[in-house]
């Protein structure tokens, strides 16, 4: 017999409730939810008899992804709390309508489905109410049944929208509060329906009877009736039941603990056992669990201790980054022709950008740019772009967020758009690229892993050339990320260092200290001019830099780390601009609306900015502008780029006002002077301080409340805290369990004193497996990644020791010599001539120079690797080896007029000598020589210095003949 039981439920907003969590529950999947919790019900996928998503036809793209649909229909129902600044639920806020329907055991699988499926295009009828159902068929224990998850809005190419308050007849109101009532006698639609689908199939069932049960909206009777008693019962112990086994299931705390970062330490997994509810042994055994997974990957630095663990999945993800970028930066292409030369030859580039220019013009399908804050990043490869255009091919622009977008379409690009736009575009065939195409991507360094290897297999795919160009320095992504760093590492890239944005000396030294992590100095260079103004509290200091706005010459930007504050800033910043234009005596016209950031009064000529991309209105998140007009029923903005929009606010209320932000707003940008306050001694670290440290062309001001920094000292101490986030968790060694070497703990914990070359294992000629007849603990492939770091590291460290003997001008000893050398001999050992390459790259590059006096650890290490890798493509390839010849030149000459005495002729005969063998090598190479020419006007070679006489020189006869130097006039002797 079949039942006619359905039971109906409303998910509310809060209220322990989770949307994208029931959806992960009905589609047997795992889903990550609006606040980054994770919800995985994948291990009862045998459960899974049919499921689907129903959509309405105007859908936006991203809706095929359903968990991204709950997602946003969770986020329809915040509104930002005008008291506190913070997101909140909507009083009364419903999500989805969530209703669970018994089938017919008498039935087929494929009956069911046809089953269901009428009955919700009859009775639902989604496409008419233009709302997302998500279905899905479950059979377990002999138990087939529905899940419909039915959403209260209606979805269209913009998104969720009003409520559909036709799917609901008894749409109830109280005050100003909407909420769908449960009148609907569902089980009497249900019955009906079966009843009518068995006569019309030739089905043999009947339909008990039996009531409707919807959750929360009990009636009396239904509450004294036990049968309905004991189901509620049930299924509330189910409910807890299955959030608690979420936080006791060691797989799915593993994929919340990897959501973000690529690693994880001790402490973050005590804060997921906290939420288990377990003590004593069984959270101990819970802890074993986890660290102990199959899937875990315990992780050690280079000195062998234990740091943290990843999971298999991530390592692999990572690896495969890593492998196709591998393979891609292995193809040599065609560099550009002498038009696309020409065009670059004449842009009014800087040597340092032009050199950049060059990098990624020539032929390598992959090249990486690192663009420090203030650079000219966004000028170089806009030139860059321009040549590729000259010589026929497509040029796409990409980036990881809508504001970068914008301002790449600013920029010229004719073809900008999002990464996730763009590939999801790709992969469903509404796009191309192909071997004309050439991929920039700005701000590439806030790419999540998952967004990046599949831009990496495109590309691949496709023989695109891709540019990635950004500054892990800076803010990166929120989901687990870091690649970006790696990557430079393996591949080398051309770095931006020396800033142009302030129109101050000062503040463009202090820039580039902040780029280089040393915020002593640059807060000092500040603090020194009166630029750091320090105030008793949070409340005086934002007082205290609303109030700086009025003064100067003009108001600027306002930013702090939170959005409270940001808020608490807007709506300071417009009551002193309203004050300022009534105290005018201008009358200020101004009409109230309902917004995500609350109440919000605006008038006409006050500044907005957007929280949500609208296409159709012509919106991006992130974009500013001013209001031109206002009504109740209009606003009218200018955007910063020229454009206009307008809307009505109670249909698009994704805005607020526009003169503060956070730092995540700022990167990126240029604006002409800023102030900030610092509002949370958490949310400021380094990555903070150097993004809203250098937005400025002209003016920065730092508004410091002493109660949570009362002095510089203390102010750095908290900026200059360690990261959590460390990066990929290839930066470390991944061993087997038991080891790594813990930390000594107290004074019982002794060992014998550690050589530096402890634990670097060198089998040459021997796998670990032949030698110790063991397994490796890791992949074969990440042996000599391993081992060349580790012998890098320890060479840095004994080079590091002999710098600080000569800062201090005292003999180098015969011990660091001896180490020294067998430091270089360990590296030789893994890679063979590395000594020789990294010190041509502490001699001619400025990045690996940086990496050995400023960095430390596994940083130093993966940078100087890069360098040594570097060295190699120098000698490949065409462009870069000429820059490398223009640098040794120029260097060699100086070296030259420097050894005027009788008693430094050796010297001079050995620099003649590398001089004689240049002039050869260039003379010798046609192409070599063109580049140079190009190269050297870029230095600013003199045409009568030595090397612009010897590419001036028509034979390689003339050209080993020209004079070296002005003064002493001496020729090459060969």
């Amino acid at each position: 017999m079949a039942s006619r039981f359905v039971r109906v439920e409303i998910v509310k907003a809060g209220a322990g409730s989770s949307a994208t969590g029931l959806s992960a529950y009905i589609a047997r999947d795992a889903r990550l939810d609006q606040s980054g919790e994770r919800f995985n019900f994948a291990h009862r996928a045998d459960e899974l008899e049919a499921g689907g998503l129903l959509l309405p036809k105007d859908a936006p793209e991203w809706a095929g992804d359903a968990a991204l649909v709950w997602r946003e229909a969770e986020r329809a129902e915040q509104t930002l709390d005008r008291q506190t600044g913070e997101w909140r639920w909507k009083k009364g806020g419903q999500i989805a309508k969530h209703m669970t329907i018994a089938l017919p055991r008498e039935a087929t699988a494929a009956q069911r489905q046809a089953m269901l499926m009428k009955f919700v295009k009859q009775e639902i009828q989604p496409q008419r109410h233009g709302v997302a159902v998500e279905w899905a068929i479950h059979r377990d224990d002999n138990n087939p049944h529905a899940h419909l998850l039915i959403s209260t809005r209606s979805l269209s190419g913009d998104g969720f929208g009003k409520k559909a308050r036709g799917m609901n007849p008894d749409f109830a109101s109280k005050g100003a509060r909407h909420f769908i009532g449960e009148a609907e006698n569902w089980d009497q639609r249900w019955a009906a329906f079966q009843s009518a689908y068995f006569q019309e199939h030739g089905i043999t069932a009947t339909v008990r009877e039996r009531r409707v049960v919807a959750e929360a909206h009990y009636t009396r009777g239904q509450m004294r009736d036990a049968q309905v008693t004991a189901e509620r019962e049930a299924l509330a112990q189910e409910n807890a039941a299955a959030e608690l086994a979420r936080w006791r299931d060691p797989a799915q705390i593993l994929e919340q603990l990897t959501a973000q970062r690529a690693m994880f330490t001790a402490r973050e997994v005590r804060q997921a056992l906290n939420k288990s509810g377990l003590e004593g042994e069984a959270r101990e055994a819970l802890e074993a669990a986890i660290t102990g997974h199959a899937e875990v990957i315990a992780l050690a630095n280079g000195k062998g201790e234990a740091i943290g663990w990843t999971t298999r999945q991530v390592r692999a993800e990572e690896q495969a980054i890593i492998d196709v970028a591998e393979r891609i930066g292995a193809v040599a292409g065609r560099p550009l022709g002498q038009g696309a030369r020409a065009c670059l030859d004449a842009a009014p580039l800087l040597p340092e950008q032009h050199a950049a220019a060059a990098r990624v013009s020539d032929g390598r399908q992959l090249a990486i740019v690192i663009g420090r804050a203030g650079t000219g990043k966004s000028f170089t490869l806009g030139t860059a772009r321009q040549a590729f255009e000259a010589e026929g091919y497509r040029v796409i622009g990409l980036a990881p967020t809508n504001a970068v977008v914008a301002d790449l379409r600013k920029d010229g690009y004719g073809h900008a758009a999002t990464l996730h736009r763009e590939l999801g575009q790709l992969e469903r065939g509404k796009t191309s690229w192909d071997a004309k195409t050439v991929v920039m991507v700005d701000e590439a360094a806030m790419i999540d892993n998952a967004i990046m290897v599949r831009l990496l297999r495109a590309a691949e795919r496709s023989g695109t050339k891709l540019i990635l160009a950004g500054d892990d320095r800076q803010f990166q992504s929120v989901s687990r990320g870091g690649m970006f760093t790696e990557l430079v590492a393996r591949h080398g890239a051309a770095e931006l260092a020396t800033v142009h944005r302030q129109t101050q000396a000062y503040q463009a030294r202090a820039s580039e200290e902040f780029a280089r992590g040393e915020m002593l100095a640059a807060l000092k260079a500040y603090d020194q001019r009166g630029q750091i103004v320090w105030c008793d509290s949070l409340a005086e200091a934002r007082a205290q830099a609303v109030a700086a706005q009025s003064a100067g010459e003009g108001p600027g930007f306002l930013y702090a780390s939170t959005n409270k504050e940001v808020e608490a800033l807007n709506r300071a910043e417009q009551g002193r601009r309203r004050a300022q234009r009534e105290a005018a005596g201008e009358l200020i016209p101004a009409h109230s609306f309902q917004t995500v950031r609350g109440e919000v009064s605006i008038a006409v000529g006050e500044r907005v900015q957007f929280y949500a991309t609208d296409r159709k209105l012509g919106i991006a998140t992130s974009e500013f502008g001013t209001v031109t007009a206002v009504t109740p029923e209009r606003l009218e903005i200018v955007k910063d780029d020229g454009a206009t929009v307008s809307f009505d606010p109670a249909s698009y209320d994704k805005w607020g006002l526009g003169y503060s932000g956070t730092g995540y707003k700022g990167q990126g940008k240029t604006q002409p002077r800023t102030a900030a306050v610092y509002d949370n001694s958490y949310a400021w670290d380094s990555r903070a301080a150097y993004v809203i440290g250098t937005r400025h062309r002209e003016d920065y001001r730092l508004f410091v409340p002493k109660e949570l920094a009362p002095d510089l000292a203390t102010l750095v101490g908290q900026i200059e805290k360690p990261r959590e986030d460390r990066g990929a968790s290839l930066r470390f060694v991944a061993v087997a369990a038991g080891q790594t070497q813990d930390r000594a703990v107290g004074p019982q914990a002794v060992r014998p004193k550690r050589s530096m070359f402890d634990g670097l294992k060198l089998n040459a000629g021997r796998s670990r497996q032949e030698s110790s007849g063991a397994a490796p603990s890791r992949p074969e492939r990440d042996q000599p990644v391993v081992l060349l770091h580790e012998a890098v590291e320890c060479y840095a460290r004994v080079w590091s020791d002999i710098g600080l003997m000569r800062a201090e001008n005292l003999p180098i000893l015969d011990s660091q010599r001896r180490a020294l050398r067998e430091a270089g001999a360990a590296m030789d050992a893994v890679r063979p001539g590395a000594t020789q390459d990294l010190r041509a790259a502490l001699t001619y590059e400025p990045t690996t120079q940086r990496a050995m006096n400023g960095l430390q650890g596994g940083e130093r290490a993966a940078q100087l690797v890069a360098g040594i890798k570097h060295e190699e493509r120098v000698r490949q390839e065409p462009t870069l080896k000429a820059a490398r010849l223009v640098k040794m030149c120029s260097r060699l000459e100086a070296q030259h007029a420097g050894l005027g005495g009788w008693d430094q002729a050796a010297a001079r005969g050995e620099v003649e000598r590398q001089l004689h063998d240049i002039a050869g090598m260039v003379k010798r190479d046609p192409q070599l020589e063109a580049l140079m020419r190009t190269l050297s006007k870029a230095e600013g070679i003199a045409p009568n210095s030595w090397l612009g006489r010897v590419l001036q020189a028509p034979t390689l006869e003339r050209a080993v003949r020209q004079n070296i130097g002005q003064d002493h006039g001496l020729r090459l002797s060969r």
